[in-house]
């Protein structure tokens, strides 16, 4: 039950996100839909299922973020150490 109440939620967020037109919602449409993985025509407008899962890709990132406490120059470290491969 508990799972259908967060999608339900979610769903409504979207919703309310598609109608806004200002430039701080077409930025966020955009980070959603770049975090999603999904492409999409340049000139079409963002799907409900784009949105949507960027949204839960941004949820998950910000859960990450807020109960591990890392910082931001910790995790670009850990991103620098591992861009060639697995360190020796």
């Amino acid at each position: 039950m508990k799972r259908l109440l967060v999608a339900s939620m979610a769903l409504v967020i979207v919703w309310q996100l598609i109608r806004l037109t200002t430039p701080q919602a077409t930025e966020f449409k955009n980070l959603l839909a770049r975090l999603s993985g999904k492409t999409h025509k340049r000139k079409k407008t963002y799907t409900t299922g784009i949105l949507l899962s960027g949204l839960f890709v941004w949820l998950r990132i910000l859960d990450f973020l807020e109960s591990y406490h890392y910082d931001l120059d910790k995790i670009k470290e850990f991103c620098n150490q591992f861009k060639g491969g697995i360190p020796p």
